[in-house]
């Protein structure tokens, strides 16, 4: 099989100074990049002056190329991905609050409002992370080319949460027992 290297194709075409520019073959690499005919031909009728538009579209596919994290990056995010969640929301055998399920204290409604709204703060955390988690568990069991950014930037919104999540907990547990 020949491996050829497109990305190689890309930089050469936007190394060479504008005038040497070949601007057809720019609009023909454009057109095999995302394979929009209609824009391909749109641009072929007037090249030079959508010179500046195959530039920035090329540079930003070239980015994207060369930026693009590679697969041992990617199992990596999936890694700690499933880690976090397999870590933070198993419970592990032996453990009381398998059995306990309401939550809330004997005492709820004669705490001060702040200590309540913790309460109810966490229900809605509680969602917002069922739904994080969902969102991961879908991504990961995907297999499909999801950006690694995106699993990224779920985990730290659902470390957040959960951390926020905890720490209701504890103040509302805590609370009356200094």
């Amino acid at each position: 099989m020949i491996k050829y290297n497109f990305n190689a194709v890309i930089k050469a075409w936007l190394d060479a100074a504008p005038e040497d520019r070949n601007l057809a073959h720019g609009a023909t690499i454009l057109l095999q990049l995302d394979g929009n005919k209609i824009r391909h031909n749109n641009i072929m009728r007037n090249l030079e002056r959508n010179a500046g538009l195959i530039e920035s579209e090329l540079r930003r596919h070239y980015e994207q190329r060369v930026n693009r994290p590679s697969e041992e990056d990617k199992e990596k995010i999936r890694k700690e991905a499933k880690d976090l969640i397999s870590e933070k929301f198993s419970l592990k055998a032996g453990n009381s609050a398998a059995a306990f399920k309401a939550g809330r204290r004997a005492d709820h409604d004669t705490l001060p409002e702040e200590i309540q709204s913790l309460y109810r703060k966490n229900l809605e955390l509680r969602h917002s992370m069922q739904q994080l988690h969902l969102q991961i568990r879908t991504l990961l069991k995907s297999r499909k080319d999801c950006a690694p950014q995106d699993l990224k930037d779920l985990c730290a919104l659902l470390k957040k949460q959960d951390t926020e999540y905890r720490l209701n907990w504890k103040k509302y547990d805590d609370y009356g027992k200094e």
